[in-house]
């Protein structure tokens, strides 16, 4: 299930995250969330593409999509609270959709991740690739840093 919060959308993922079921999670989130990162990337380069016809177009189609990227900064939050297990796999899915999404600009960050699953986490060695700040107690709180960050560098836990 997924509720949105202007610029923010929030993704609810029930049961464990394994192996079996990793692609359910990716296609879940990209159909509930509404934002499919190759879509965007596509979108991106033909973007890219056709403002390279002519240089005065590539300066102000670059300078118009940085002012109106910055002004929508997107986020989706995952409600990890009904994950109660996760494998290498499940971990390996969580990273590369992060991955995925912060190349197009979106920040991904996980919300009330039991403790159980970020030891697992620790123990599948991923963390390094999530940022502390990518980490909220609450989805609440997830919501409030994600609302007031202008950057994915002002997210704080």
């Amino acid at each position: 299930m997924a509720h949105s919060v202007p610029n923010i959308k929030i993704f609810k993922f029930s049961g464990p995250l394994y192996y079996i079921n990793s692609l359910r999670f990716r296609t879940q989130l990209t159909a509930l969330t509404g934002l499919d990162p190759k879509k965007m990337k596509m979108e991106m380069q033909k973007q890219r593409y056709s403002s390279e016809t002519a240089v005065y177009e590539l300066t102000s189609v670059q300078e118009n999509f940085e002012i109106s990227s910055a002004n929508r900064r997107r986020h989706i939050i995952i409600d990890s609270s009904a994950i109660c297990d996760i494998d290498i796999v499940g971990a390996n899915t969580i990273i590369a959709s992060i991955k995925e999404y912060n190349a197009v600009g979106v920040t991904v960050v996980l919300a009330a991740c039991l403790d159980k699953v970020q030891q697992q986490l620790r123990k599948a060695d991923v963390m390094h690739s999530l940022p502390e700040s990518s980490l909220f107690i609450s989805v609440h709180d997830a919501v409030i840093g994600c609302s007031t960050a202008t950057s994915p560098h002002e997210l704080s836990a």
